[in-house]
């Protein structure tokens, strides 16, 4: 165990310092037409961050990226901490996770849980349970990350088919674990102002360096609602007709309404105000432009409706003198790792796209005598099928941030739209769980 440990430990410093040379050194190495030395500099440092990202953690190579950027022609470090934190994604991102940590600071997620797979109807009937446990997924996977949906589900299912008497190795219990991976993994993309999706999208708009600031939320909706539901029914076709898993244990399955009660006042006002968080998220993408409540909506934005359910989360007083939540209890809710590697590699856009690198003019033309002439339904399967390999051994962030500048540059020498690739692409890498390496973050 002691030498395990020691060599985990080598391998954690050798990461850090391959990081660090590739970012130092990079820039020596001779600079191939029509790369700059400015941009072998700009291009060592984002190597080296993707490294140090997939070896050591995301907010060492963050920092490291962040100084030495500054000691470029592009902005100094103070200059890349201020494009961190002044990103518009970065800030919808930090206030849509501080407001819906008010379910998990509540309780309610588990509440939810609790309810679904309590009702009388799944009585005897093992495929409706099954239902009710991916209906139970989707519900939290669209408040909490995966990590917050394996912490809910997976004890959930543990207990359901031990309680009917599955053992440890029967194969029904894990294919509905995976299947909770799968389903609570897609329920984080279905909406357009999800955590993912904002990010994702965000790598898009820095690489277009502010030609593109938005999309259109309805329709990457609808896209993602019917991926999902195609998804879900092949899912819950394989389980039943290609596997045949044996769930008649789960006739034995008795349901407890009776032990779950009433939501309280803490989880009644926090499963309020989230709906409502959802009501207005969705908003701008529902009434047209030219209207009142268009306009108003679109003024209002991602970041207001947060800011909004947050101040009354954090006024609310009980008359028993309990408050509804305390600030800090949201802010433990950041992922602050998934930050500053969003915001890094938005902030570092702005060099690798400049003009003055000649990194895209360089991407330019190795490219464009492999897709020139391609038909664009065989590039875009290609280029996500690229993607959905990269996923199962990378990270998902780890693979947009370095494939959606890439997909805006090929877009835009093909006249192909960027935002309907992107909207693909944010759907296909939520399958990355193909393979053990597979990152469902």
């Amino acid at each position: 165990m002691a030498a395990i440990l020691a060599r985990k430990n080598t391998m954690w410093y050798i990461n850090a310092l391959i990081t660090l040379a590739l970012m130092l050194l990079f820039r020596f190495l001779p600079a191939p037409s029509p790369i700059t030395p400015y941009g072998m500099a700009v291009a060592g440092i984002f190597i080296g961050m993707i490294y140090g990202w997939c070896t050591v953690n995301f907010f060492y190579p963050s920092m490291l990226a962040l100084i030495l950027i500054g000691f470029t022609p592009y902005t100094t470090p103070d200059g890349a901490a201020a494009l961190l934190f002044s990103n518009a994604q970065v800030l919808q991102c930090i206030f849509l996770m501080l407001a819906t940590a008010i379910l998990n600071t509540t309780g309610v997620t588990n509440y939810l849980a609790n309810w679904l797979i309590n009702r009388r109807i799944i009585k005897n009937r093992p495929w409706l349970l099954i239902i009710f446990l991916m209906l139970a997924t989707t519900a939290i996977g669209l408040i909490a990350n995966i990590a917050g949906v394996v912490f809910i589900m997976w004890p959930l299912v543990h207990q359901i088919f031990k309680k009917v008497g599955y053992e440890k190795g029967d194969v029904a219990p894990a294919f509905i674990l995976v299947g909770v991976v799968l389903i609570g993994n897609a329920a984080n993309l279905l909406m357009p102002f999800q955590i993912p999706v904002v990010a994702t999208f965000g790598f898009l708009f820095s690489a277009s360096g502010g030609t593109l600031t938005s999309f259109n939320g309805m329709s990457y909706l609808a896209l993602s609602v019917v991926v999902f539901l195609i998804s879900n029914v092949l899912y819950f076709i394989v389980i039943r007709f290609a596997a045949h898993i044996d769930v008649t244990k789960l006739r034995n399955y008795e349901p407890e309404p009776e032990s779950v009660p009433k939501m309280n006042k803490v989880e009644r006002l926090g499963f309020i105000l989230v709906i409502a968080l959802f009501v207005l998220l969705l908003a701008p993408s529902i009434f047209p432009a030219g209207t009142a409540l268009g306009s108003f909506f679109k003024t209002f934005g991602t970041v207001g409706p947060c800011m909004l359910v947050i101040g009354i989360a954090c006024v609310v007083m009980f008359k028993d003198g309990q408050l509804f939540v305390r600030f800090q209890q949201l802010a433990d809710g950041i992922g602050w790792g998934m930050i500053f590697m969003f915001g890094t590699a938005t902030a570092l856009s702005g060099a690798l796209n400049s003009e003055e690198t000649g990194i895209i003019a360089f991407f330019n033309g190795l490219l464009a005598p492999v897709f020139g002439n391609m038909n664009p339904i065989i590039f875009v399967a290609i280029f996500l099928l690229i993607g959905l390999i990269a996923t199962n051994v990378l990270n998902n962030s780890v693979v947009s941030a370095v494939m959606i500048p890439i997909a805006y540059t090929l877009c835009s020498m093909f006249n192909m739209n960027s935002l309907a690739l992107t909207a693909m692409f944010t759907i296909i890498v939520t399958y990355g769980l193909f393979f053990p390496s597979g990152s469902p973050a």
